[in-house]
């Protein structure tokens, strides 16, 4: 092995998948733990919001709720086309760069890294089945029932 520029490339790649992978499971952990204090019932919140939803009439109240239930759903759909993009970008992006890596170590008679050629084909597809399943998961989430 005359270049290893090419591995050297590749494992650099391979380490910044797997921080960026562990930042964003801690993210969403971090996330999940604002939302959970969040939703914690505070007493003088709940009584003044008690205190004015009295106040309101009934009409102004339906049109808040179909106002939320709209954002709501407008929401989970953008997250939905987001997700989906997201995972199958940077999947493919995963696969290129492997399929690159498999055409500069190539063997005797000149033809690319036939496991890294496959492991690329089959990163892509999986990114492709885990892209489309988390995108309809996330939009089938937009069809909030009342």
């Amino acid at each position: 092995m005359d270049n290893p520029t090419p591995i050297i490339l590749a494992l650099g790649f391979l380490v910044t998948v797997i921080v960026v992978f562990f930042l964003n499971v801690a993210n969403k952990s971090d996330q999940k733990r604002a939302l959970e204090e969040s939703n914690k019932p505070r007493t003088e919140e709940l009584s003044a919001s008690l205190v004015e939803t009295q106040s309101r009439s009934k009409n102004e109240t339906s049109e808040y709720s179909l106002l939320i239930q709209a954002q709501n759903r407008t929401t989970h759909a953008v997250r939905a086309f987001v997700r989906f993009l997201f995972i199958q970008l940077s999947a493919l992006t995963l696969a290129t760069f492997i399929f690159f890596v498999s055409f500069q170590l190539v063997n005797e008679e000149g033809a690319p890294n036939t496991f890294l050629l496959i492991m690329g084909g089959v990163i892509w597809i999986i990114g492709l089945v885990w892209s489309s399943t988390a995108g309809w998961s996330e939009l089938e989430k937009s069809n909030i029932k009342e």
